[in-house]
């Protein structure tokens, strides 16, 4: 799987199946099955595609990242504690990169984000979510203030 990630790459979004303009729910589903069956193994192959993707200003890299994220999030209550702290070492740094950018890049960034965060978060337990909190919370012009 690493080789389909050396080459640059864009998963095509459709807008009219999605909850946003760019995020797109049927390759957020995709991408949970394919944690689900592979677990963070898979992540650590692309989440250097991920981070390149989230500080891109091109709408279509963001939306992958988001897709990609949302279906890694949407998978934190399986497996064991160790999983879930690998997941949350995983996202956290990513996840505050995009708040922090969040500002320059506009209200369709914002859109994506939230409708991926929303996707990820949903049916699960809330307190599974904690390291979430410190990076929603962070101040994007002094992250020394939360």
């Amino acid at each position: 799987l690493s080789h389909l990630f050396t080459e640059p790459l864009q998963w095509p979004t459709t807008p009219y199946q999605s909850l946003s303009k760019g995020f797109s729910l049927p390759y957020a589903r995709f991408w949970k099955g394919c944690f689900q069956q592979l677990g963070t193994d898979l992540f650590q192959l692309i989440k250097e595609r991920i981070q390149t993707w989230c500080l891109s200003p091109d709408r279509s890299a963001q939306c992958s990242a988001a897709e990609i994220l949302s279906a890694y999030l949407s998978t934190v209550n399986i497996g064991d504690y160790a999983r879930y702290q690998q997941l949350a070492s995983d996202v956290s740094p990513i996840l505050a990169q995009v708040v922090s950018a969040g500002s320059i890049y506009g209200a369709d960034f914002l859109s994506d984000w939230t409708t991926a965060l929303r996707f990820g978060c949903s049916r699960q337990d809330p307190r599974r979510f904690n390291f979430l909190t410190s990076i929603l919370l962070t101040d994007p012009i002094d992250p020394k203030y939360t």
